[in-house]
């Protein structure tokens, strides 16, 4: 190996005419936003997520986190002119029983449909039908499932195989490829933070080889997010998700470029939320959950998004969310005990 060999420059000139290209190819609408289709999250960035982005969404169990991550692989696919290529490492549940989330959230039917066929025969046949019709958005895309865990050279090596298989099948280079590892702590060796470190590394270094790439992580919180203090009705500023928060909050922190976590907080029998003491259920009784935007790399973080869930359909809806109103009536003791 030579001397030149050894060393990787990039001169200042070359750094600012690609800068200038990029302004110039938005301008001119040759590089688009990837829209989520939550018109609220898209807001929070520029207007959808960028390629070349690492994008960890994280948050107590229970809260729906695979669920809001294929809802957005959903939008992604109907929210955007132009297409992409997906690549899902499965870590946490099998490709079919994902599957069967998603015809729950687009056929309107429960997991209690899918499964009681016996006891109630509530799909019917021409109802199956229309499972059978491929209108699952992913399908007909570009994509493909890994559900066997791998290490951070494995999960490279997919990637870089699957980038390759697409180029040969007459796909542009320059597409943009949504790589989603659900859940990135069950990743092989990825037990210990250490593993997780490895993953987001690998993820950071190939992010700039490939500037088309998307990196979409499913992480979780530490255990002492789940804690009563935490959750405390009297002490609200408390409940609020912060950087110490996520399960290997360092490298997360440094390498991610949006971060989200999710939460719910009726799943802690929590009535009212936050400094906001805003309200947790709606009035029919279904959760409202919470993204935080605690990481927006090249803007500011820090808002929150609210979403009502409905679990059974493993749906996220944009919403809005009323406040407990503060109780200013007071009593006068010296008269006969009615408010004024």
């Amino acid at each position: 190996m030579n001397n030149k060999e050894l060393f990787h420059f990039i001169k200042a000139t070359s750094a600012y005419e690609t800068a200038l290209k990029d302004i110039k190819d938005r301008m001119e609408g040759k590089i688009l936003p990837i829209s989520t289709g939550w018109q609220s999250v898209d807001d929070t960035y520029f207007d959808g997520l960028e390629r070349g982005w690492i994008v960890s969404i994280s948050g107590p169990s229970g809260t729906g986190k695979t669920a809001f991550m294929a809802q957005m692989v959903d939008q992604i696919i109907a929210s955007n002119d132009y297409q992409m290529a997906y690549l899902i490492f499965s870590f946490e549940m099998r490709p079919d029983r994902l599957m069967k989330r998603m015809i729950c959230r687009e056929h309107g039917v429960t997991m209690d449909d899918l499964y009681s066929l016996k006891r109630g025969k509530k799909i019917t046949q021409k109802k199956f039908d229309g499972f059978k019709s491929n209108n699952i958005p992913l399908i007909g895309q570009p994509s493909s499932f890994v559900e066997r865990p791998l290490n951070h050279i494995d999960i490279a090596g997919h990637i870089n195989y699957f980038r390759k298989q697409l180029i040969s099948k007459g796909y542009p280079p320059e597409m943009p490829l949504l790589v989603v590892i659900d859940h990135l702590l069950l990743a092989k060796n990825g037990t210990g933070k250490s593993g997780i470190d490895d993953v987001m590394l690998m993820e950071n270094e190939m992010k700039k080889i490939d500037p088309n790439i998307v990196f979409l992580n499913i992480t979780q919180l530490n255990r002492n997010y789940d804690s009563v203090e935490r959750h405390d009705p009297d002490k609200p500023g408390k409940h609020y998700p912060v950087k110490s928060d996520l399960y290997g909050s360092d490298m997360i922190w440094m390498t991610s470029d949006s971060i989200i976590v999710l939460t719910n907080p009726s799943n802690v029998g929590l009535d009212y939320y936050g400094m906001d003491n805003l309200f947790t259920t709606t009035s029919d009784g279904r959760p409202y959950v919470f993204a935080h935007h605690l990481k927006n790399r090249d803007a500011k973080g820090g808002r929150v998004t609210p979403f009502i869930y409905t679990g059974k359909h493993f749906l996220f809806e944009e919403t809005e969310v009323d406040a407990k109103e503060e109780e200013d009536i007071l009593d006068d003791p010296s008269d006969d005990g009615i408010p004024y």
